[in-house]
């Protein structure tokens, strides 16, 4: 058995089989011998992208529970905590991404804003549909539509 692992590779996959089947004890002594490492790896993505410290080891009991059930025992050259660096990678990165949309105050305001059309009511001339469009869209959205640059528009005022 090596230093860096608590158990060996047939003990490993043993007690990950076992968890699979709802061995409880199985499962707490994979947990207790791997959170340290799922800890420290979730921080270490966590500052990677610039994840709040806490909110990264926070993920590492679900990136370690992840692994656990998702390990594929028929792999025999893959190492279980290999498989948990990964995961511990996507969790981190999964929790930086949900972290980033809750803090934008508008969502919106990345996008790229274009300019109206020079026959658009920004410009002054009074432009829009005609006929039914009018009686079932409501002005803000038509106003969108006329800002929006189709395609064909240079083609289409030739």
């Amino acid at each position: 058995m090596d230093a860096r692992y608590p158990f060996t590779q047939e003990g490993e996959r043993d007690l990950i089989r076992r968890a699979k089947r709802d061995d409880l004890d199985a499962r707490n002594r994979l947990m207790s011998a791997f959170f340290e490492a799922a800890r420290a790896g979730c921080r270490h993505h966590g500052k990677l992208k610039g994840l709040d410290p806490d909110d990264a080891e926070s993920e590492a009991y679900f990136a370690l529970e992840e692994a656990i059930y998702g390990f594929d025992l028929r792999r025999r050259g893959v190492r279980f905590s290999t498989y948990l660096g990964q995961r511990c990678r996507g969790a981190a990165t999964l929790a930086a991404r949900e972290q980033k949309k809750q803090s934008l105050s508008d969502p919106q305001g990345w996008r790229f804003k274009e300019k109206p059309p020079p026959n658009s009511k920004a410009n002054g001339a009074i432009v829009g549909p005609i006929g039914p469009v009018r009686q079932y869209w409501p002005p803000p959205a038509i106003a969108w539509a006329e800002g929006i640059r189709r395609r064909n528009d240079k083609l289409i005022a030739k």
